[in-house]
């Protein structure tokens, strides 16, 4: 293999592993990103609500969830908006059981 081809490849896996880098720092603001909570004790109701609050920015977004068992939920992570800086941060997760 050439130098120049080594080097192009070299250069594509730098890119490839900085697209990731930047994938995995934006991943849990992108909205639509589905999530399964896991607990325990969780009942089966039509107003299943989850809350993801940022503390440090006081931004709450609520979701509806999907009752897969006693043991685990499904949703949506939402898009927290502008005030949440990129990068990573601690979510306050809450689970409603009557909305």
């Amino acid at each position: 293999m050439s130098p120049e081809e080594v080097k192009k490849r070299e250069d594509e896996r730098a890119k490839k592993t900085q697209e990731e880098f930047d994938e995995s720092q934006n991943v849990a603001k992108r909205k639509g990103v589905k999530v399964f909570l896991h607990g325990s004790n969780f009942l089966k109701t039509q107003t299943l609500k989850v809350k993801f609050s940022h503390a440090a920015s006081g931004v709450s977004k609520e979701v509806s969830a999907i009752f897969k068992n006693a043991k685990k939920l499904g949703c949506e992570i939402p898009d927290m908006g502008g005030e949440v800086p990129v990068g990573h941060h601690h979510i306050i997760v809450e689970v409603s059981l009557n909305g």
